[in-house]
């Protein structure tokens, strides 16, 4: 679906060239994917094995760094559905004939693949695991505004807000081992790292 920028790990996809000006759009080792290959008007996109052309996607620049995303097998294009002023957040994003409106390109952003960092940032952020127990340990060169952390679905499991300097403790309350997301908003920047939690 369409939703504001948030730096979420179901916002981030990894472009993989897959030969003859085809990519695969991957997100935790799965792949954006017409659903069963379906070559009708607003068939639903998933995330699924790497595998056929219906993963499979062409890029183009279209002018104004803004590019079309077109599928390889039924040759229509990623859309924002409710038409070419759609801003609704929540729409859904579905296949649709290229029509080259508005609401079917795409700017492509780069992030940092291993912190999730915004282009150009330089806020000095580390993020570590501390201990034993979910105690994570942030560090930072710059003023640290927020530390947020979350499942892999998105959801916040403890956050910390109040600005401070240097290092900050913060404790996941009934935390179980696994992988946790910390968001952590410094120096006009905001880092996004994948961690594990220990018990």
């Amino acid at each position: 679906v369409q939703a504001s920028d948030s730096s979420k790990a179901g916002q981030v996809f990894k472009i993989v060239a897959k030969g003859g000006g085809r990519y695969a759009l991957q997100q935790g080792g799965r792949s954006l994917q017409v659903k069963d290959g379906a070559p009708e008007e607003g068939a639903a996109l998933v995330l699924g094995p790497d595998t056929g052309s219906s993963a499979q996607w062409t890029i183009s620049d279209v002018g104004g760094g803004y590019h079309s995303i077109l599928n390889a097998c039924t040759g229509k294009s990623l859309d924002v559905d409710g038409g070419a002023t759609s801003t609704t957040e929540g729409a859904a994003i579905k296949q649709y004939r290229y029509w080259a409106t508005t609401n079917q390109q795409w700017k492509l952003k780069g992030v940092d693949p291993s912190l999730g960092v915004r282009s150009g940032d330089r806020s000095g952020v580390t993020i570590s695991v501390k201990s034993w127990g979910g105690e994570l340990l942030v560090e930072s060169a710059s003023r640290i505004d927020r530390i947020e952390i979350m499942d892999l679905d998105g959801n916040t499991r403890a956050a910390a807000e109040g600005s401070s300097f240097g290092s900050r403790v913060v404790r996941v309350p009934g935390s179980e081992s696994g992988a946790y997301l910390v968001r952590v908003t410094a120096g006009g920047a905001t880092i996004t790292k994948r961690v594990m939690s220990l018990r």
